[in-house]
């Protein structure tokens, strides 16, 4: 599986991810604990990609250690 592939895959799966938190918060499940389940999700992944991309570019890790 090279990069485009993962890359295609996880914005598959954030999109699915986010559309059905949606519709779930729309039959009554809750604004709250729907949204915030979706921001922290989207926080993850952005923190994954943005780890994978310094891996692959080469860069010093530095970045990807902090918390």
């Amino acid at each position: 599986m090279n990069q485009a592939e993962r890359t295609e895959a996880i914005i598959v799966w954030v999109l699915i991810s986010f559309f059905g938190g949606w519709v779930l918060s729309i039959f009554g499940i809750g604004i709250g604990p729907g949204m915030i389940a979706t921001a922290m999700f989207f926080f993850v992944v952005l923190k994954l990609i943005d780890a994978t991309a310094k891996s692959n570019s080469g860069e010093p890790p530095e970045f990807t250690n902090q918390r």
